[in-house]
């Protein structure tokens, strides 16, 4: 057997060694990307031509239901909750990234013509491989337990604190 030895195969050797911090840096990253890519369909008008911008404005041509314009902002802001709850190894925010996760393909799925720049596509692209592989690393490696443990470790019902 032939073992190659590169800086970045090097990197990845250390990182799954500390599956943690691989871990958190694929949930910093996916979120930084995505509000990025969230972000940019703001800034069309800076990025594009004129006739351009107006395309990527009119997003959502032909699709099966006209996504509410409150539920497009809350979006980032439940990626960022679940995102935090995920840093915290809890077991409802695993659950909860997953449902945004396939939410995403849903809406994505139905939501009609989405108009994006090459950049634009790639940021998406990297934002899915990024969550494909934190739900793996949530659910199929060792820190599996880390979840569960800190689910275990909730109280069922409130403590009385002293003094009350």
């Amino acid at each position: 057997m032939i073992i190659r030895r590169s800086a970045f195969g090097c990197w990845l050797l250390l990182a799954v060694k500390d599956m943690e911090k691989l871990f958190r840096t694929l949930l910093v990253v996916s979120l930084v990307l995505y509000l990025a890519w969230v972000g940019s369909f703001y800034l069309a008008h800076s990025f594009f031509s004129p006739q351009v911008a107006n395309a990527v404005v009119h997003t959502g041509a032909e699709s099966l239901i006209q996504i509410p314009e409150p539920l497009v902002w809350i979006m980032p802001v439940l990626w960022v909750i679940a995102a935090i709850g995920m840093w915290q190894f809890s077991q409802g925010a695993r659950t909860f990234y997953v449902l945004l996760t396939v939410m995403g393909l849903i809406v994505t799925a139905i939501s009609g013509m989405l108009i994006q720049s090459p950049a634009q596509a790639a940021l998406a692209d990297v934002v899915s491989l990024c969550d494909g592989a934190i739900i793996a690393m949530a659910y199929l490696t060792r820190l599996d337990a880390r979840f569960r443990d800190n689910a275990s470790n909730l109280p069922l019902h409130p403590t009385a604190r002293s003094g009350d």
